[in-house]
């Protein structure tokens, strides 16, 4: 529906009231209502501002689960519900602001600091030459009239906040209705599959109105996914390397002698990793007071996969102070990615 305003309508009237009335003698009953409604509309033709009525617009919300799957989990996950809705809004109306020749004063003006007739302008009065009145000046105490428009402020925006949160509360009371939903129960159910005691596949579900989908955000096989319903069932392809565990290789200990020092460490899945290989990287540093502290040595080296590794590093100036070492550790192969694990930095140390 559109509804229609004739300014032309209001002109007419305005500027000749006869033509719509007749004299001031016409009688009521002579009064012809249908044949001044003709005239008006002969001479108003198309001369109409139409304003469209704001239009809905529709939207779903969307409801996620996530399924971290571990070792310890078994085949089939919990039963989730999802629920969705439509929901249709209807933007506020954008009334024109209109043009503003005449901004509002200040209602609290600064005070001029060179008194009355002051100023910096080249004007006759005051122009040129600053006129500084000590008796003027002292009696402004700036910190208290700084005090008094910061209060003001933020009186100001105190009430500017109340204001736009009653109107956002109003246009969501108003412009903001609920249309259907949906529902979904979701269980995801896998194939015979084993994980490593480190790894963890994650999937995320999500019901957007009437669209039910399925995201892997982490597998450790490569799956055929298929739904019935909201029941998903994974079956297992190929396995998949994925990341190493971060806490799975640990320093055991350090020890500084003859000029080297040597980092022990702990492998804690070397049992699951057959023929890969595992790196550990070591950089040795001398803790320097205020300024930056100064590297020592490094050492890199690629073991079968063990229990224990032992890594030498090499000082490159023997000196007496205090030292850490920072390392990092890298498994290749099948199991795990390639990607580079930072295992920490150790507590300063001191040879003598």
């Amino acid at each position: 529906m559109k509804k229609t305003i004739s300014a032309v309508t209001a002109a007419l009237f305005m500027s000749s009231p006869a033509a719509f009335c007749g004299s001031t003698a016409l009688a009521a009953q002579d009064f012809d209502t249908s044949a001044i409604l003709a005239g008006i509309k002969a001479q108003i033709g198309d001369n109409k501002v139409t304003v469209p009525e704001t239009p809905f617009y529709s939207y779903y919300t969307e409801d996620c689960h996530t399924f971290n799957i571990n070792s310890a989990s078994g085949l089939e996950t919990e039963l989730v519900l999802l629920r969705s809705w439509e929901e249709e809004v209807q933007p506020p109306p954008q009334p024109h602001p209109g043009p503003n020749p005449h901004p509002a004063p200040n209602p609290h003006p600064a005070p001029n600091p060179h008194g009355p007739g002051g100023g910096g302008s080249n004007h006759h009065n005051g122009g040129g030459h600053r006129w500084y009145l000590p008796e003027f000046a002292a009696s402004i105490d700036t910190a208290a009239y700084a005090a008094e428009q910061e209060a003001i402020v933020k009186a100001d925006a105190n009430e500017l906040a109340a204001e736009a949160r009653q109107s956002a509360a109003a246009k969501r009371a108003t412009s903001r209705r609920y249309g259907r939903s949906w529902s979904e129960q979701v269980k995801l159910s896998f194939g015979n599959r084993s994980l490593y005691p480190w790894e963890t596949e994650r999937f995320t579900v999500c019901l957007k109105g009437p669209s039910l989908s399925i995201y892997t955000k982490r597998a450790a096989y490569s799956y055929a996914i298929n739904r019935n319903g909201g029941f998903y069932t994974l079956t297992p392809g190929a396995k998949l390397p994925t990341s190493p565990d971060e806490n799975g290789i640990v320093l055991t200990g350090v020890e500084a002698r003859n000029g080297i020092v040597t980092a022990r460490f702990a492998d804690k899945w070397a049992e699951y990793y057959g023929s890969d290989q595992t790196e550990i990287g070591a950089t040795l540093y001398r803790s320097v007071f205020l300024w930056p502290d100064s590297k020592q040595g490094e050492a890199e080296v690629s073991f079968s996969s063990q229990n224990s590794y032992e890594l030498q590093i090499k000082m490159n100036d023997l000196k007496p102070g205090k030292y850490y070492v920072k390392w990092a550790f890298r498994r290749q192969g099948m199991v795990s990615t390639g990607e580079e694990i930072f295992g920490g930095t150790t507590e300063k140390f001191e040879i003598r």
